[in-house]
């Protein structure tokens, strides 16, 4: 585990600490996910949360005392060319305090090798732009959407 304090705002009411590749509790980030607006809670499975974050290469949580987690990234890539942000997620009451920007600086910092990519929500572009990410018009998003159901149950064999 690597734990980096970052120094909040000048005029943050407390203080909060960054993690780089602790894996928090999928209960957590579920409660996370719901409060940030990613969907209902009981739509999420433990279980499937579990593995997804196993297999997540770079991992940033935000943390204040007591464990509570109110702020993740997630970031996926081949370690030489490429790493792409799959989520930045700060908890409505703690947005403000730079977290957010803590946790895009904490993933560029563990992938500065590679092209750091983004996909930016309606209204988010600017967020990413203070961050320093530049968007590229040229480009577009394209997605499909699962085509079996996530219910992972285990890692299979072989690990994560």
């Amino acid at each position: 585990m690597s734990t980096h304090g970052v120094t909040p705002a000048a005029d943050d009411p407390g203080p909060w600490r960054l993690t780089i590749d602790t894996i928090p509790e999928p209960q957590a980030v579920i409660v996370l996910y719901a409060a940030t607006g990613w969907g209902r809670a009981e739509a999420y499975y433990v279980a499937t949360i579990r593995v997804a974050l196993a297999r997540t290469p770079i991992l940033v949580a935000a943390w204040l005392p007591g464990d509570r987690l109110v702020g993740l990234a997630r970031a996926f890539g081949d370690g030489v060319i490429h790493t792409a942000l799959a989520e930045v997620l700060v908890h409505p009451d703690q947005r403000g305090r730079g977290i957010g920007r803590a946790l895009v600086a904490a993933v560029g910092s563990a992938c500065a090798g590679t092209a750091l990519y983004a996909e930016a929500l309606p209204g988010q572009a600017p967020f990413f732009a203070r961050c320093g990410l530049v968007a590229r018009p040229a480009m577009t998003v394209l997605s499909r959407p699962p085509t079996a159901p996530g219910t992972v149950t285990a890692v299979p064999s072989g690990g994560a």
